[in-house]
């Protein structure tokens, strides 16, 4: 009884797959944005970048510091894969929430993140 009611569900709801942390990523690159550190901050300037383009990284790897007029901070990845793109250079002046790179899977398109 309890294998026929079993197969009755399966038949109307399938097996939920087991998650799979690289799935969800299959077709969704992930922006990593410059961050607002307050209320009064319009920028901040890219110190110092501690990956390049074509690098692993995992969550929790520190991807670039920056400054802003007052403290210097330390931005981390959010997502595990491959830094499919940078699109600024240490030193630059870069508008907070602006995209600064593009972290994915190798082949993912970044062209609706570029700045």
């Amino acid at each position: 009884m309890v294998y026929g009611v079993w197969r009755q569900r399966s038949i109307l709801w399938p097996m939920p797959r087991r998650f799979d942390k690289n799935e969800r990523r299959i077709t969704l690159a992930t922006p990593v944005i410059m961050p607002r550190q307050g209320q009064s901050v319009e920028s901040c300037i890219i110190s110092e970048w501690f990956v390049k383009k074509g690098d692993k990284v995992k969550v929790g790897d520190l991807l670039f510091s920056y400054e802003t007029d007052k403290a210097a901070f330390e931005e981390e990845s959010k997502d595990d894969g491959i830094v499919l793109d940078i699109f600024f250079n240490a030193g630059s002046d870069v508008p907070v929430l602006t995209n600064v790179c593009v972290i994915g899977i190798a082949g993912e398109s970044i062209d609706e993140f570029i700045p």
